[in-house]
C-alpha cells in the first residue's frame, strides 16, 4: 500500500461518503434502525481516521452483537450490524 496523506484521505472519504449517501439503498427503515440501536449496546460510532488504510470506509460502528462493522454511510453500517444480529438470533 502506498502512503496516503491526510488531505488525500479526507478527499477520498468525502467522495465515498457523498456517493454512498446518494446511492446506497437502505435495507431497513429509519424506525428499524432506531429499534436496533435501542435494543443493542452501541459502544461507538465514529468516523475513521483519514489515513486508515486497513479500513478505508468512512464510518466504524461497534456493538456488542456485531463487533466492528464498516461502511461509507450510517445506513450501511447499521444494515451490516442488523444482518449480524439476525444471523446470530439476537
Amino acid at each position: 500500500m502506498r502512503f496516503i496523506t491526510p488531505v488525500q484521505g479526507r478527499k477520498m472519504r468525502t467522495k465515498r461518503k457523498a456517493y454512498a449517501e446518494k446511492n446506497y439503498i437502505a435495507k431497513h427503515t429509519d424506525a428499524e434502525y432506531i429499534k436496533f440501536m435501542e435494543s443493542q449496546v452501541v459502544i461507538s460510532f465514529v468516523r475513521n481516521h483519514d489515513q486508515d488504510q486497513n479500513h478505508n470506509e468512512v464510518h466504524s460502528l461497534f456493538t456488542i452483537v456485531s463487533q466492528h462493522v464498516y461502511g461509507d454511510c450510517i445506513q450501511e453500517c447499521l444494515d451490516k450490524a442488523i444482518q449480524i444480529a439476525i444471523y446470530n438470533n439476537v
